[in-house]
């Protein structure tokens, strides 16, 4: 295997500036069934039913790469399985940190 020691911003960069503060500006109503995020929250019970139906999640180490805002994160850890969320390269400071703060609370 060959290694370099490149760093993450030596990266080429695929994340649009323009659509991580869209994503940050939504973070604090991310929990909120009824707002922007509503599809998501529609659609959560039947991912995470799907992902439970094909893997015995019950103390499960899972890791929900790309998860945004943690809603199947959340579900997931509801039905046994430890979870780590981690929502990407380039997500906002905003989205990230309301995101930890969510999990938090609940």
């Amino acid at each position: 295997m060959q290694t370099t020691n490149a760093s993450p911003s030596d990266s080429p960069k695929n994340v649009s500036p323009e659509e991580i503060a869209r994503f940050g500006s939504l973070a604090a109503r991310w929990w909120d069934p009824d707002g922007e995020s509503r599809p998501l929250h529609d659609l959560n019970p039947v991912r995470a039913a799907y992902v439970a139906a094909h893997v015995d999640l019950r103390g499960a180490k899972v890791a929900d790469v790309g998860c945004g805002g943690g809603l199947l994160s959340e579900a997931l850890t509801r039905v046994g399985a430890r979870v780590t969320g981690r929502a990407g390269l380039g997500v906002s400071s905003q989205s990230s940190g309301y995101s930890r703060g969510a999990a938090g609370q609940r």
